[in-house]
């Protein structure tokens, strides 16, 4: 069974979504500066990691 790197991209971003959404419900803030190594690094790591795997499958498409 393979995976579809479109799926796991967009899973990835909406996962990063959540992840934000849960500090907006604990802290009240969307983004907190302070914060930045805990909720802020994950998401956009997440969100990144994401993106990347959209353009991959993007690119093999192409070729």
């Amino acid at each position: 069974m393979s995976l579809d790197l479109r799926l796991v991209g967009c899973l990835l971003i909406f996962l990063a979504f959540a992840v934000l959404l849960h500090q907006y419900i604990l802290c009240g803030r969307w983004w907190e500066m302070n914060q930045f190594l805990h909720h802020e690094n994950i998401a956009a790591t997440l969100a990144a990691l994401g993106t990347g795997m959209l353009i991959r499958n993007r690119s093999k498409a192409k070729n």
